[in-house]
């Protein structure tokens, strides 16, 4: 975690913490110290096009990796040297920015690694066939700061169905409208109309949101200037 010099000087290893402990010469006293070393924040934060991949047995896919830097600004990293794929499963098998299933059905897992960033990717290999992808709503009418959570249902060949919501990849066209999580919770920020999206395997959902002024609070900011009109 750290190691300290005899001049007392601290130089830090590894995220985690470590205690210090100096004794004096004659050795009758001691004291300690916590020392917590902290993962560095990363400069960006790496992305993928895809939360879970669903594949036939013996199908393939691809999917895109991107670099975030803190103005939100996306490099796609996929093909780049310093990009490399992992996965112990005997399942699949990943290279650069595609996966493709061995015969047998199964879930499974690879990873990212882009500069010391990682991020996993599940894979679901079934025969069973992704027949269609709703949302729990097609349009919706918010308030700004009001929220709502989004269910996304999807059914299969095999007649179930599930909420995939949280595996899904959410966005919002116009942030400054309306916000959504990674998990589909919308947040109305201010008037306007945005279009939410979810990615689920191969099929796209969209929402149409119209964030509407609050008419009470519209009202009251327009007596109040009313009220200083009449008062000058």
């Amino acid at each position: 975690m750290a190691t300290v010099d005899e001049d007392g000087t601290v130089t830090p290893k590894s995220p985690g913490t470590a205690v210090i402990t100096v004794t004096t010469a004659d050795g009758n006293k001691t004291a300690s110290a916590a020392v917590i070393v902290k993962k560095k924040k990363a400069a960006f934060q790496l992305e993928t096009s895809v939360k879970k991949i669903l594949l036939r047995p013996n199908g393939s896919a691809s999917f895109r990796v991107f670099a975030v830097d803190s103005e939100g600004k996306r490099k796609s990293v996929t093909l780049s040297p310093d990009t490399a794929y992992s996965s112990h499963s005997p399942l699949l098998h990943v290279k650069r920015g595609s996966v493709k299933a061995g015969k047998d059905a199964g879930e499974a897992t690879f990873t990212v690694h882009h500069l010391g960033e990682e991020r996993d990717i599940q894979v679901v290999i079934t025969k069973a066939r992704l027949t269609s992808l709703k949302a729990s709503a097609k349009e919706l009418v918010l308030k700004p700061g009001e929220t709502m959570q989004l269910e996304l249902i999807a059914t299969w060949s095999d007649e179930t169905e599930r909420d995939v919501g949280k595996q899904a990849v959410w966005t919002s066209r116009n942030k400054s409208v309306v916000e959504v999580t990674d998990t589909g919770e919308l947040t109305a920020i201010q008037a306007g109309a945005s279009t939410i999206r979810a990615d689920y395997g191969d099929r796209v959902v969209l929402v149409r949101v119209t964030v509407r002024p609050d008419e009470d609070a519209l009202e009251k900011q327009t007596t109040q200037f009313a009220n200083r009109l009449f008062l000058t």
